[in-house]
């Protein structure tokens, strides 16, 4: 082991090295294993169109070897490079270009060649949004075990990565990992290998300047989440749990869900009668999802107490510690006002819930505090189950349809709503609350679609003897169309009405 060093990322990599010839022979004896490259082959980009949800505009196989994987994406992504110190011509239909030649490229792929390379940082300034790499998984640095491991491979293979070891080297290069799994073992089974999983897969996305300062802002904070294991608060845990954060203290009412982290502290409270369970804490950001959803409630003292009263009340205990707040307000404020729906113009709701988050908005635009309010639009996503009867239409429709169950519209299905998914919302969250802004802003996606259109969208993805059953209109306080002016904000969401809803009947 004396010529090998384990470096802080938790890789090993070999100190001293003979280094190999990679020439034509190199390349040329992977076609030995023709059949089986084939079908590696079309298995990666599989999985590469699968994990991105989209074929690639264009892609660079850094390592190439004999172009199998080049020939595969050649027919349908418009441009293809290989990248390999041997001779190995690329296919007809592709271009062989040097490293330092890489630019705005969609992807970057390492199969079986990171390991390979004297220096792995030269990831850190690869001009691309994803890199696709597949490496030897190594399961264990101990001498005896090590020593013996079939994928060592003196000379050749220079670094040894377990999954830990391959993630902290790309998150310290500015990279998120947005898939692994050890796909390849489906047909690179190697019985002199011994120990599974064998090969070791990841797609990671590259963080944008952006991503980098949101990152280093949660590092070490302190951040309290109210509602925090209900519908959107929880989709907030969890991406806040993606970051360095010290702690999350998570108050709800009930505790409808536990992570198993040590992160995680659990307050059990009541808006109304328990927020000096807060007071004693020490935290950095608070953000207040806890609230009466109930749009059809018409008890309207307990409405402003739950809603209003008790955020005048956590406003003052952030005010004291120097905490940043951002809270849920909600496009309710706007009634049936013309759209698109405007910060500061036409603010008229048509129900006690609406009020009472209008009421929380002109308290801060009032008193001129270092707050934030997110006036959500149609929230829609995993977890708006909790919601019950206030789910999204959206919600309401797929497990209907799925089941061949007709779907009641009011008269004549053309309300048209502006739909946001869920996990949209939670990232608008982590950005408002990382940023200077104060003031309130609407959090929507900034367009409208109609629940008919709605029920055909979710119709395609199944075989469903479903049909729309048109009822007559029941509320006088009915919101007939909402669409958000999204400009102020300076953020965009990533799901569209398609994206959000495939990605969202999937759990279902």
């Amino acid at each position: 082991m004396e010529n090998y060093e384990l470096l802080e990322t938790g890789v090993m990599k070999q100190k001293n090295v003979d280094k190999i010839t990679y020439d034509y022979n190199y390349s040329n004896d992977y076609n030995k294993h023709g059949e089986r490259g084939n079908y590696l082959s079309y298995l990666r980009y599989g999985v590469l169109v699968g994990v991105l949800q989209r074929i690639p505009d264009s892609i660079v196989d850094i390592g190439y070897g004999n172009g199998s994987f080049l020939n595969v994406c050649k027919d349908t992504i418009g441009r293809v490079y290989g990248c390999d110190i041997s001779e190995f011509p690329v296919p007809q239909g592709c271009q062989k270009i040097e490293i330092s030649d890489i630019s705005n490229v969609d992807v970057v792929c390492f199969f079986d060649s990171l390991e390979h390379f004297e220096d792995i940082s030269i990831i850190k300034n690869l001009d691309t949004k994803y890199v696709f790499i597949s490496v030897p998984w190594c399961h264990n640095f101990s001498t005896d075990w090590f020593l013996k491991w079939y994928h060592r491979k003196p000379n050749e293979h220079l670094y040894h990565f377990n999954k830990d070891a391959l993630l902290k080297t790309f998150d310290m290069n500015g990279y998120n990992c947005i898939h692994s799994s050890n796909f390849e073992d489906i047909i690179r089974k190697n019985a002199e290998s011994k120990y599974y999983p064998n090969i070791l897969s990841c797609v990671f996305k590259k963080r944008n300047a952006l991503d980098m300062e949101i990152a280093n802002y949660y590092k070490n904070k302190r951040v309290l989440v109210t509602g925090g294991t209900g519908f959107i608060g929880r989709n907030i845990v969890y991406k806040l749990l993606e970051y360095d954060v010290a702690k999350i203290i998570v108050f709800d009412r009930t505790l409808k869900y536990v992570w198993d982290d040590a992160r995680i502290k659990y307050i059990k409270g009541n808006l109304l009668t328990d927020l000096n369970q807060i007071e004693h804490l020490d935290f950095d950001i608070l953000f207040h999802e806890a609230a009466n959803v109930d749009t059809t409630c018409t008890d309207e003292t307990n409405m402003i107490e739950t809603n209003y009263t008790s955020f005048v009340k956590l406003i003052n205990i952030c005010s004291k510690k120097g905490a940043k707040m951002v809270y849920a307000s909600s496009a309710a404020v706007y009634g049936n006002s013309p759209v698109p729906n405007t910060v500061g113009i036409n603010e008229a709701p048509i129900n006690i819930y609406g009020k009472s988050k209008l009421m929380m908005d002109n308290y801060v635009r009032s008193s001129q505090v270092s707050v934030v309010g997110l006036r959500y639009f149609n929230v829609y996503g995993p977890g708006e189950e909790l919601k019950r009867n206030m789910m999204s239409m959206i919600g309401q429709m797929i497990p209907k349809i799925k089941s061949g169950i007709d779907v009641e519209l009011f008269e004549f299905g053309e309300q048209t709503r502006d739909f946001i998914y869920v996990k949209d919302v939670a990232m608008c969250n982590i950005y408002i609350g990382a940023s200077v802004k104060t003031g309130i802003y609407n959090c929507g996606y900034g367009e409208s679609v109609s629940f008919n259109h709605i029920f055909n969208i979710i119709k395609s993805y199944y075989k469903s003897d479903s049909k729309i059953v048109y009822i007559p209109q029941k509320y006088d306080f009915y919101q007939n169309t909402t669409k958000s002016q999204m400009s102020r904000l300076g953020w965009k969401p990533v799901f569209d009405i398609v994206k959000g809803i495939y990605d969202y009947h999937k759990t279902i």
